[in-house]
C-alpha cells in the first residue's frame, strides 16, 4: 500500500497510498463519491468500498492477460488451502471457486469476494459479498451467494 504512494508521490505513507489507490479506481473508471481505502489490508473501519465497486475491480483486472491470471492464482481454493480450506468441501466441483474471505473480528462485518468459473471451464462471475452488522450470518450470506453461482 505505501509502495504504491511511493510510486504515486516518491513517499511511502498512509495517504499517499490511499491517494494511489483513489487513482488506480478512478483509472478503471470505479471511482465513487465516498469511497475510501486507507490502509492496504482492508481491515481498517474507516475503508468505504461498496461490494460492487470490488465485484467490478475483479471483473475489470481479470480482463488483463497478466494481472488477471496472477490475482486468480492468488486466491484460496475452497476445500484445499487458505480461510476457505474448511469450507465448500461438500460442493462437487468447488475447483471453478477462487475467492478471499474478510472478517473485522467481533463487528459483525463479513466478506466473500472472487470468482466462479462457468461449467465450461470459460471465465464466469465476478463476485462480492460484504455483510456489515446485519442480523444474520455473513459467513453463511457469502457462501449461499457463491453456491447459487456454482449452481449456474
Amino acid at each position: 500500500f505505501k509502495a504504491a504512494g511511493v510510486a504515486r508521490d516518491g513517499v511511502g505513507s498512509w495517504e499517499s497510498g490511499e491517494r494511489a489507490v483513489a487513482d488506480a479506481l478512478a483509472r478503471r473508471g470505479l471511482d465513487t463519491p465516498g469511497q475510501r481505502v486507507v490502509d492496504g489490508s482492508g481491515l481498517s473501519t474507516a475503508n468505504r468500498l461498496t461490494a460492487t465497486a470490488v465485484a467490478r475491480l475483479l471483473a475489470s483486472a481479470d480482463a488483463e492477460l497478466l494481472w488477471g491470471g496472477l490475482l486468480r492464482d492468488s486466491l484460496a481454493v475452497p476445500g484445499e488451502d487458505g480461510t476457505l480450506q474448511k469450507r465448500f468441501r461438500d460442493v462437487r466441483d468447488r475447483a471453478r471457486l477462487r475467492a478471499k474471505t474478510g472478517t473485522l473480528g467481533r463487528t459483525g462485518v463479513h466478506a466473500l469476494a472472487g470468482y466462479v468459473d462457468g461449467r465450461d471451464g470459460r471465465r464466469g462471475h465476478a463476485f462480492a459479498v460484504f455483510v456489515n452488522d446485519a442480523k444474520v450470518d455473513g459467513r453463511a450470506v457469502g457462501d449461499d451467494v457463491a453456491r447459487i453461482l456454482l449452481d449456474e
